[in-house]
């Protein structure tokens, strides 16, 4: 099976770290398992056209880059890239040299206007045929392989900007938009979750649902329950956690997120004395409008003090932060999968997570799921799993079993069955 997979959101992230998102883990797993399944005859491409960046990536990352094919012949790709911006701004020679950039940014100039009518077809032509498969990951097929005759995959992950504009500013310019309208019906469609293919083919009813495969998604072995003390000791202290437990949330600090209902369900803890020595640990970045979640804490006279914003914290740290934690939050109002919550069951935490959206597929029978904006029982349900060793021991050991169900060779034998369905589609009409 000879299948052709965009990789141009691991070319964004060996540009700029803020690109590493749970799209690029997802990706960037799948490609891990896809090279190393002997049925696939993996090609490689960028239909983004940042070639360089994604050579990149495969080279640091000791993965064989002549699988990326090109616009061209790979001896024309660009002169500049690959004898100066390789060889030399990227070493200490050039990069000392300021006053040589504007040269730089001039050969970079000419060298895009020259390439740009071959940087719009990151497929050639050979390829864009039935004997082959094109899967895109992330963003919308382009026009030019949607009108060729190669077989079509694309993965949707979610439709929250447009079932929930309110989320996002200028909604209506998504991303999403695009990449919705660029599935036809001979496209197959892997979506993360049932609860996104269900909003898919509400959104689009003249999707066949037989052609929209859920492939789960999974954490990363980088997560497990972390014993030593002493590392999550140090952890602890690197983020300003000074209590000796802490209830844990671990999102982009935004509205969707719904951090304010947990920050009120703590406070009302606080306020009764309920919790002594606890703190609420809030870890992620910011996103957009959460200038009224920091205004809840600050309204938390009793409790501001005993809530700990972290910010961005290192991957390497975050085994050690789920693990230490009594119990992890997540109240989301809507989300296509909800990774968090399965990294911290993978850790072996309690978990307590709304009921929205995808997020019960992914929790099952091994957390406590309410209502979202069920600030009393969240309040409640903490002080129970704060309170009750053996409720607390309980939760840990189902959430571990439960997060063994998620693994990305099982995200994998999903996706090549959407390959497959493909293939038998393209057959089936012929016939």
């Amino acid at each position: 099976m000879k299948v052709i997979f965009d990789i141009s959101v691991l070319g964004w992230a060996q540009k700029d770290n803020k690109a590493r998102t749970g799209v690029f883990r997802v990706i960037e797993n799948l490609l891990t398992q896809l090279l190393q399944d002997r049925n696939i005859e993996l090609f490689l491409c960028s239909i983004d056209g940042n070639f360089e960046n994604c050579i990149c990536y495969l080279r640091e990352n000791e993965y064989d880059d002549s699988r990326f094919i090109y616009p061209g012949k790979k001896s024309r790709i660009s002169l500049f890239y690959k004898v100066i911006y390789s060889k030399y701004f990227r070493e200490e020679w050039w990069s000392n040299r300021p006053l040589l950039y504007p040269l730089f940014f001039l050969f970079a100039f000419i060298d895009r206007i020259f390439f740009l009518k071959k940087m719009r077809r990151a497929v050639p032509k050979q390829y864009l045929n039935s004997h082959f498969i094109f899967h895109s990951p992330f963003l919308p097929i382009p026009e030019y392989i949607r009108l060729s005759n190669i077989l079509k995959v694309i993965t949707i992950y979610d439709l929250i900007p447009i079932l929930y504009p309110k989320y996002f500013v200028n909604s209506e310019f998504h991303l999403i938009h695009r990449i919705i309208g660029s599935i036809d019906r001979k496209t197959n469609v892997i979506a993360i979750s049932e609860s996104t293919k269900f909003d898919l083919c509400k959104y689009r009813p003249d999707i066949n649902p037989a052609q929209v495969f859920v492939t789960y998604l999974a954490a990363s072995e980088s997560f497990y329950k972390v014993s030593d003390t002493d590392a999550i000791e140090k952890v602890k202290t690197k983020y300003g956690i000074r209590s000796e437990k802490y209830i844990l949330s671990l999102c982009t600090i935004e509205p969707r997120k719904n951090l304010e209902v947990i920050i009120k369900a703590f406070a009302k803890l606080v306020i009764s004395s309920n919790v002594p020595d606890t703190n609420l640990v809030l870890v992620g970045t910011k996103g957009w409008n959460y200038d009224s979640i920091f205004d809840e804490i600050a309204l938390s006279s009793e409790a501001k003090e005993r809530i700990v914003v972290t910010g961005y914290a290192a991957d390497s740290d975050l085994a050690q932060l789920y693990s230490g934690a009594s119990c992890f939050v997540y109240m989301s109002f809507y989300e296509g999968f909800g990774l968090p919550p399965l990294e911290a069951m993978k850790c072996g935490v309690p978990v307590i997570a709304s009921n929205s959206s995808s997020i019960p597929e992914v929790i099952g029978d091994a957390g406590i799921l309410l209502e979202p904006t069920d600030e009393e029982g969240l309040a409640r349900n903490i002080l129970n799993v704060l309170t009750d060793r053996t409720l607390r021991e309980d939760l840990s050991k189902k959430a571990i079993a439960q997060a063994r169900k998620f693994d990305w060779r099982s995200c994998e034998s999903r996706t090549v069955q959407a390959y497959s369905n493909s293939r038998m589609s393209e057959t089936a009409e012929i016939f």
